[in-house]
């Protein structure tokens, strides 16, 4: 059985890299924001305030909710979310941070619109958080409105331009889109801030994997096979057990093989596709 090889969420960081995520990537330049993000009809109202001038400051969760933001990143998300809950209650419930972090206890759980709802609201009460504008163009990626994730990115991206991850999502928006030359360019971007951020210690190689296989795809819908062949050949070399992608570029790095008339090499690759989509699928001891 082929492997699905169509969106499907970003892979989450390693445990070395947990502490990156949602902001925590890398995110040196804070020039001043004003840009009005238009709100998308599927997470409901009309318009965005602008987003003002930030600082490194205004971008971090607050101790305790840090804590909460870390129980769910860590596989915990429903006790996460029952206190982020009571955390909004007792503030009001117009908290922007604490909104973010109730829409990332949805995230982690790849409840996507929920997640917008609550990301929705955190821009709105705390627009200076960038961080919320990164997960909230991820979801409405995954959701499949493209042009929603596009407009949250670039408010992102306006003020974090070498953020390696949000760099990832807008060249997976663009190569959706078709704006291959655009795509091109943030994937090619983000992998240079993402091999940095590794290098650095940071972040994962999922990440770079990620990249790489996208890039793949963008050389292949150009009939540049061999140059597809040689992106999917490093994600797969640089490709960590557990990756969810793993069945993804086998499948089509065995593909690529076959239509370079390297039959042998592709074939075995579609069986190790077979083997590692069977594996992905199988329950683990820990499920219910």
């Amino acid at each position: 059985m082929a492997p699905m090889i169509g969106r499907s969420p970003m892979p989450r960081p390693s445990t070395a890299g947990r502490a990156r995520q949602a902001g925590s990537h890398p995110s040196a330049l804070l020039l001043a924001l004003a840009v009005a993000l238009t709100l998308p009809a599927a997470c409901g109202e009309a318009a965005s305030p602008a987003a003002p001038v930030v600082d490194a400051a205004a971008d971090q969760l607050p101790p305790v909710l840090q804590r909460v933001y870390e129980q769910a990143l860590f596989g915990e998300a429903v006790p996460a979310r029952k206190t982020a809950r009571n955390l909004l209650k007792r503030r009001g419930g117009e908290d922007g941070r604490a909104e973010f972090v109730l829409g990332f206890t949805y995230e982690v759980e790849e409840h996507y619109e929920a997640a917008c709802q609550n990301y929705r609201r955190a821009a709105r009460f705390a627009p200076d958080f960038l961080r919320t504008f990164r997960h909230l163009g991820s979801c409405h990626y995954y959701l499949g409105d493209l042009t929603a994730a596009h407009e949250a990115l670039s408010t992102y991206l306006a003020a974090r331009p070498d953020d390696g991850e949000a760099l990832l999502l807008m060249g997976l928006v663009g190569l959706d889109q078709g704006r291959l030359d655009d795509a091109r360019r943030r994937l090619e971007a983000a992998l240079t801030a993402l091999r940095a951020d590794r290098a650095a210690g940071r972040g994962s190689p999922h990440q770079i994997s990620r990249g790489l296989l996208a890039l793949g795809d963008l050389h292949l819908r150009l009939d540049a096979v061999d140059a597809a062949v040689s992106h999917y050949e490093e994600a797969l070399s640089m490709a960590a057990d557990g990756w969810r992608r793993l069945s993804e570029v086998q499948y089509k790095l065995g593909h690529a093989y076959i239509r370079l008339d390297r039959h042998e090499q592709g074939r075995t690759l579609l069986r190790a596709a077979e083997e590692s989509t069977i594996d992905e699928t199988a329950p683990k001891s820990s499920d219910p």
